[in-house]
C-alpha cells in the first residue's frame, strides 16, 4: 500500500501538468467571453427609451397656472411670435443666401455684404421690437406673479443662449 501512494503523485505528475500552466489560457478564455457578451448585449441589446418630449409652452402656462382666458391670449400670443419669426426667416433667406453666395466668390464684395447684413439685421430686430409689443401686450393680462414667472423663463432661454438680443450697428460702429 505505501508503494502505492508513493506512485500516485508520480503518476499524476506526469500525466497532468500543474494548474498554473493553465491559468493564462483560462483567463483569456474568461476574457474573451465576456468580451463577446458585451459585444452583442451592446449591439443587440434593448436601446434605452427617448426622454418624453417636454412641451415647454404647455410647462409654461402650467406654471404660471393661467386661467381659461388667459391660456387663449397665451396661445394667441405663441402663436404670434412663431408667425413673426417664421415670416423673418422667409425675408432673411434670400438675403442670407446672397451672403454666402458673395462669400463663395474669389473676391467678395465688401459693400454688397455690408449691404445684406445690414438689410438681414433690419428685419431681425424689427422682428424683436415686434415681440417685444406683442410679449408687453400679452403681459397686461397677467397678474405681477405670472409676470414674474414669465420674465424668469425668459431669462432661464436667455441663459441657455436660446434668445439673442441683437441690435442694429451704426455706420461708425461697421467702419470700423
Amino acid at each position: 500500500m505505501l508503494v502505492w501512494v508513493r506512485a500516485m503523485p508520480a503518476l499524476s505528475s506526469s500525466l497532468m501538468p500543474p494548474l498554473r500552466n493553465y491559468l493564462p489560457w483560462i483567463a483569456l478564455a474568461l476574457s474573451l467571453t465576456l468580451n463577446v457578451v458585451m459585444v452583442v448585449d451592446q449591439r443587440f441589446g434593448e436601446a434605452p427609451p427617448p426622454p418624453p418630449k417636454v412641451n415647454a409652452e404647455k410647462q409654461l402656462a402650467d406654471e404660471m397656472h393661467l386661467t381659461e382666458p388667459q391660456l387663449e391670449s397665451y396661445q394667441f400670443y405663441r402663436q404670434q411670435l412663431r408667425d413673426m419669426t417664421g415670416a423673418t426667416r422667409l425675408e432673411n433667406q434670400d438675403d442670407i443666401e446672397a451672403y454666402y453666395d458673395e462669400m463663395a466668390t474669389p473676391n467678395p464684395d465688401i459693400q454688397k455684404l455690408d449691404t445684406l447684413l445690414q438689410q438681414i439685421n433690419h428685419r431681425r430686430a424689427h422682428l424683436q421690437v415686434s415681440q417685444t409689443a406683442a410679449t408687453v401686450k400679452f403681459m397686461a393680462v397677467l397678474d405681477p406673479k405670472q409676470r414674474e414667472i414669465l420674465l424668469d423663463a425668459t431669462r432661464r432661454q436667455q441663459d441657455k443662449g436660446n434668445i439673442r438680443p441683437r441690435r442694429i450697428k451704426q455706420e461708425q460702429d461697421i467702419k470700423r
